[in-house]
């Protein structure tokens, strides 16, 4: 008898240093530069001044702690800051530390938050000419003559290192962008938003000169069984904003804020639900041209739960001995099975920055104006729904000057697109003014509450052409929508003036069922209407909400019903239910008595 309990000892412990020997381990390595050695410069290229960053130390110190939420632990995770991560210090970090620290089967991660940028080809094997970057703490602007002089860590580079990393379950995510593409329209700098580029010349380079003396082959930058997150298209800007706890990168703060909803999400819900809410931004009026990108685009390591191991590893000559089964086997008792759930939509908790009631809303001194300056900051902190700041994070600035006896002042959104307000002598006729671009914000500010970033089907709204944004005053419209599946449609249409339409239901056609798979266009020709641009000029919110079970007008605040259509057949709402009306359409939304979907586009007309 003793034998036999010292054999069974004896493989117990044989099976537990092999698993040890061979259990998965994990590393991680986090980069955020905020202060570059060689920054701020003034880029004539850009006719600009490039400047340091703010968030990308936050981010990874978010990032650190949304893995040791998901069960890492400290010694697993190393951090570069600012002087720690010049071009060697990532490098030789993510040698030691990533390929030679973890071996097959173990889980590595990597994330990178700061500059980056693109330089000419080095080696013929993009298709744009261009090289993308990620821009080290030393990184040289201009005057170096070759890749490593100037500090870069180029997509060649990166590839040779990721290939090295083979066999491991590799993420790595970049918040940074490769491109200083400008948006067509005119912005003004402010404090509270960052764009995460810096121009680099190389002195003399040219396509496929191969300036940083290394001898990379023509390959494929992503490696094969490793996912990779991307703040943004190679050709597109990635931005950083200041947020009520300070400033994040916009693609690494939406992220965290869907790791913690859910843990349970997959690496494709993942991506999905980020683009998602950093598209919601367009739809509080900030013009954001930033989609994030995943590669794979497809494949089952997508549907893989984040963090967590791709397979089951363990090496085929060494695999560990069976357990030992007991003598006597205890029969599993007998389980009623249980009926399966369908999982009820996720009503999420809105961002920090929108969960206020309030417009946040920061005021710069009107120059030549001092006691105006004073008189509006009076009449603004009067105002039931709006909170003065002073701090960097605000959802509109006011700015402005006195010239010429007017009053020539702009409201501004958190990326610097302005809005003027027409030129007046009149402090009344500016307050005015003022006050109705505070009033769309605020709406718009609400509408943006109302987002479901995973829902059970997809939709999709458009304004005749689906590539269009800009129209002009009189031209003829169509507002088309798309569901995956059958549905009930509310479509919302909130003007440059405040003013809100409902464009469907209509008196033409008061039912709002909508069949599945098919593209609706409204008006068609049995509602027998038209629609064409009209005043005021400016931007304009279009947001669909459909359901799976019909949401009536009544429940969301839309009284009388058949007296409340205006001349087009669209319901017009008075203006002291505005708030209300989405106030209730949240309220409903919330209940979890049907699945529902959004989307959401901002337009503009023009004269």
């Amino acid at each position: 008898m003793g034998r036999w309990i010292q054999k069974i000892l004896i493989l117990i412990l044989t099976f537990i240093s092999i698993s040890l020997s061979y259990g998965v381990e994990r590393r991680a390595l986090l980069v955020g530069i905020n202060d570059y050695k060689n920054l701020p410069f003034f880029s004539k290229e850009k006719n600009t001044t490039i400047e340091d960053l703010k968030g990308p130390v936050n981010d990874a110190q978010r990032i650190k702690e949304i893995l040791i939420s998901y069960g890492w632990k400290e010694k697993e995770i190393k951090i570069l800051t600012d002087r720690e991560a010049s071009r060697d210090g990532i490098i030789s970090a993510f040698k030691e530390w990533l390929i030679e620290g973890t071996k097959e089967g173990d889980i590595c991660f990597f994330y990178f938050s700061g500059h980056g940028t693109q330089i000419e080809d080095q080696n013929f094997d993009e298709d744009d000419g261009l090289d993308e970057a990620l821009c080290a703490w030393d990184v040289k602007p201009q005057g170096a003559r070759s890749v490593i002089e100037a500090n870069l860590i180029i997509d060649d580079e990166w590839g040779v290192m990721f290939r090295k990393l083979s066999g491991r379950d590799v993420v790595a995510i970049v918040d940074a962008c490769h491109s200083a593409t400008v948006t067509t329209r005119s912005t003004e700098k402010i404090s509270s938003y960052k764009m995460r580029f810096i121009p680099v010349r190389i002195e003399g380079a040219r396509r496929g000169a191969r300036a940083f003396s290394l001898n990379i082959p023509k390959q494929n930058d992503i490696p094969d069984g490793q996912i990779f997150f991307f703040s943004s298209k190679e050709n597109e800007r990635s931005f950083e904003f200041a947020y009520p706890d300070g400033f994040h990168g916009v693609f690494t703060f939406n992220l965290i804020e869907v790791l913690k909803r859910k843990k349970d999400i997959t690496y494709r819900q993942a991506y999905e639900q980020v683009k998602s809410m950093i598209h919601e931004k367009d739809r509080e009026g900030t013009i954001l041209v930033q989609n994030p990108q995943i590669e794979p685009e497809k494949g089952k390591i997508l549907d893989n739960i984040v963090f967590k191991p791709f397979v089951s590893w363990i090496p085929t000559e060494s695999k560990p001995p069976k357990p030992v089964q007991p003598l006597k086997p205890r029969p599993p008792q007998e389980q009623k099975p249980k009926p399966p759930q369908k999982p009820q939509p996720i009503m999420p908790e809105p961002p920090p920055e929108i969960r206020g009631e309030k417009l946040i809303v920061k005021l710069e001194p009107i120059q030549g104006a001092d006691l105006i300056t004073s008189n509006l900051r009076n009449w603004l902190e009067s105002l039931p729904h709006v909170e003065l700041t002073e701090e960097e994070f605000f959802d509109r600035l006011i700015r402005g000057e006195k010239r010429d006896d007017q009053y020539r002042v702009r409201i501004l959104n958190r990326i610097g697109d302005a809005v003027g307000i027409p030129p007046t002598s009149s402090l009344p006729e500016l307050k005015e003014s003022i006050g109705k671009q505070l009033d769309y914000a605020y709406l718009v500010k609400k509408l943006a509450c109302i987002t479901n970033p995973d829902p059970e089907f997809k939709v999709k709204v458009w304004v005749t052409d689906e590539k269009r944004q800009d129209f002009k005053i009189g031209e003829k419209i169509f507002f088309n929508f798309y569901s995956e599946m059958d549905c009930y449609l509310i479509l919302l249409n909130l003007d440059s003036k405040g003013n809100f339409h409902i464009i469907f239901p209509n008196k033409y056609h008061r039912e709002n069922f909508i069949i599945g798979g098919q593209t609706k266009t409204i008006p068609d020709k049995v509602m027998g209407f038209e629609l064409e641009f009209g005043e005021p000029v400016g931007e304009e919110v279009i947001k669909a909400i459909a359901t799976s079970r019909p949401l009536r007008l009544e429940e969301i605040g839309i009284e009388r019903f058949d007296t409340l259509f205006d001349s087009t057949g669209n319901i017009s709402v008075p203006v002291y239910t505005r708030a209300i009306l989405v106030k209730k359409v949240h309220k409903n939304l919330s209940t979890g008595r049907f699945d529902w979907s959004e989307d959401t586009i901002v337009i503009r007309s023009h004269k």
